[in-house]
């Protein structure tokens, strides 16, 4: 008769081992009361400038180069005290990671976004159209926070339309 699993294998898996790390940062980027949202290349879903750190850089050094990289813009002054860390899974070459995702808050004076090859669209939008072209809650609610931030009387309140009627502002890739 076979003997049970022993205690580190369960149901043939492998023992649960605790997921290599990566962080990145990033930024909201505001410019008026818009804010400024990138569609990957290689993805649908609309997100903020972002992207992995390098060896001898701090967090805003690292969001700075990837707003820079991913978007052309300079000179971004960031939010006294604005810092909203995302953490989620995703897959890698060598499989799953934990990602950190830190996120400041920038302001840009000047709105002439030159997207890197990484990026196929930009837009400028007010909250309530940022918010809806979003899909990750963690970012939506970085984005409240970025709003709340800016005006602290700010208040939103999801509009009446039918989520049939928000899917299809959602559409771009398309007419």
């Amino acid at each position: 008769m076979p003997s049970p699993p022993s205690p580190e294998r369960k149901q043939g898996f492998p023992r649960p081992h605790k997921m290599p790390v990566e962080k990145a940062c990033g930024s909201i980027i505001y410019r008026g009361k818009k804010f400024l949202l990138l569609r990957p290349t290689r993805s649908r879903f609309w997100s903020a400038p972002k992207g992995r750190m390098e060896k001898g850089e701090n967090e805003e050094e690292t969001a700075r180069r990837e707003v820079f990289e991913e978007t052309g813009l300079k000179n971004i002054v960031f939010y006294p005290k604005f810092r909203r860390v995302n953490v989620y899974s995703m897959m890698r070459e060598h499989g799953p990671i934990e990602r950190q995702v830190i996120f400041f808050l920038g302001e840009s004076k000047n709105g002439d976004v030159v997207l890197s090859d990484e990026h196929n669209a930009f837009e400028w939008l007010t909250f309530e159209e940022a918010i809806h072209r979003v899909k990750f809650p963690a970012l939506k609610a970085i984005l409240f926070a970025a709003a709340k931030t800016l005006d602290p009387g700010f208040v939103f309140s999801l509009s009446k339309k039918t989520d049939e009627e928000n899917r299809s502002n959602l559409k771009t890739e398309r007419p």
